[in-house]
């Protein structure tokens, strides 16, 4: 895919790169809200879940997460983003 029609760059991340080159396989993504006083079984360290069109899903880091929200990527994809709020 070629990122100059997004217009952005050639990412060097290794984040923003998947993104660009998966993009139509990413449905959405979703991004786990916490309270911060609870504790759960969920994994702390997962900051973003990616569902695929395929069903499946890939989770990612915060700090990959925040990669992806501060550079844009996501809206420039058109990629919908939800918050997923606790059970």
């Amino acid at each position: 895919m070629d990122s100059q029609l997004f217009g952005f760059e050639q990412a060097t991340d290794p984040v923003l790169v998947y993104f660009e080159e998966h993009s139509e396989e990413i449905e959405n993504v979703v991004i786990p809200l916490r309270n911060m006083a609870a504790r759960s079984s969920e994994d702390p360290s997962v900051g973003m879940i990616a569902h695929l069109v395929d069903g499946d899903q890939i989770n990612f880091t915060i700090e990959d997460a925040e990669i992806l929200l501060n550079d844009g990527i996501l809206s420039r994809m058109g990629i919908p983003t939800n918050l997923m709020r606790p059970r």
